[in-house]
């Protein structure tokens, strides 16, 4: 058995509309006519937005910062816009659910976190999309498939917690030291830490973060290490590695 190689479903994004197309052009101008409807239509009643090519070029900033740590001033500088504009328009765009903030995993102890949230876009194929990747090759030789894998990961992961009763959390967690975790999925009292890495030979390496997680929190189940093989095995007495499909179905 091969690989399952997912980032075709990553380009072509998970509307149900897109799951009939079958080729990268039609996918292309199908949003297109969605993030135009959205800014023209969409956006004018809840925001009253009137500089639509700025609102555009934030959408597209952002979309290169999914599963990233979110730097507000950053992104107010490169967009040019003011902090509480910038702020704002953040705020709509998730108000309207075209993405998340994940905020750090709210456990307050001796390690020094870092308290800024990850942000990810709601749908890869628009991240992918505003991100200016409109052929398969360009995204391959790009720098942030591996951030468009773990965004493509929250998607599931954010819909799965929903699906819960009561709904579970999620949370991120780094530290200044640079040790990070993608996600700390909490249910109860019950704590999973999810690593994602886009390889499908994971090692220990890999487990790094997941190691630090439990080191630094005794009390959580297990570490999940999702990958892109096929693979299935133990990282450690309480880490395993498990392909991405084990999740997403």
């Amino acid at each position: 058995m091969d690989d399952f190689d997912v980032l075709p479903i990553i380009q072509r994004g998970l509307m149900p509309a897109l799951l009939r197309l079958a080729a990268a052009p039609p996918w292309e101008r199908w949003w297109e006519g969605y993030v135009a409807t959205y800014l023209e239509r969409d956006l004018r009643h809840p925001g009253q937005i009137d500089a639509l090519v700025d609102f555009r070029r934030l959408m597209e900033l952002l979309a290169l910062r999914s599963a990233r740590m979110l730097n507000q001033s950053e992104l107010a500088r490169d967009t040019r816009l003011s902090q509480p504009t910038a702020h704002r328009r953040l705020n709509l765009l998730e108000t309207t659910h075209l993405f998340a903030r994940v905020p750090p995993y709210p456990v307050n102890r001796a390690t020094r976190l870092l308290k800024s949230p990850n942000v990810y876009w709601n749908d890869t194929g628009r991240a992918v999309f505003l991100a200016g990747y409109f052929q398969e090759e360009e995204l391959r030789k790009a720098r942030e498939p591996g951030n468009f894998f773990e965004t493509f990961i929250y998607h599931h992961l954010h819909v799965l917690a929903h699906l819960m009763v009561s709904p579970a959390r999620l949370y991120t967690w780094r530290t200044q030291a640079g040790q990070e975790v993608g996600f700390v999925l909490e249910y109860g009292r019950k704590v999973l830490a999810i690593e994602v890495k886009q390889t499908s030979q994971p090692g220990y390496r890999d487990a790094q973060g997941l190691n630090a997680f439990l080191a630094d929190h005794p009390q959580p189940v297990g570490g999940l290490l999702l990958h892109e093989g096929i693979e299935i095995r133990w990282l450690g007495e309480r880490i395993m590695a498990v392909p991405w499909t084990m999740v997403t179905g």
